[in-house]
């Protein structure tokens, strides 16, 4: 799929997927490894990934003040990512569009070239 933008929400967290359904007075049960899990593959696969909240049934867990859990002062320092997917590039070459792994590289995935490499006086 081309697009510029490309996200996921997850919603409610059931195991290692991530959010959390909050409701009036109904919560799920969650644990702070899923999130843990969950942020450490997506910045193993460069892929970006916000933490909206934790949830009530974390909230009262950890005695949070946010009523959600929603309040990231609140969090542990490896839960406090917020972080928005990039606007792609397309490659000058071949028109491919650059996943966030061959934009981290500079390098196009499908015709090979290297972007941090010059032509003239243009770089790519």
């Amino acid at each position: 799929m081309n697009c510029k933008f490309k996200f996921l929400s997850i919603e409610p967290i059931i195991g290692e997927d991530i959010g959390n359904k909050n409701g009036k007075y109904l919560y799920r049960e969650s644990e702070l490894e899923w999130y843990e899990k969950i942020i450490s593959d997506c910045k193993a696969n460069y892929i970006p990934v916000f933490v909206k909240q934790l949830g009530t049934h974390l909230k009262e867990k950890l005695s949070l003040k946010d009523r959600h859990g929603g309040n990231i002062d609140e969090f542990a320092n490896k839960l406090k990512v917020r972080e928005f997917p990039k606007e792609k590039r397309v490659c000058d070459n071949c028109g491919y569009l650059f996943s966030d792994l061959s934009e981290s590289l500079g390098v196009c995935m499908s015709c090979g070239l290297d972007r941090n490499k010059r032509r003239g006086n243009e770089e790519y």
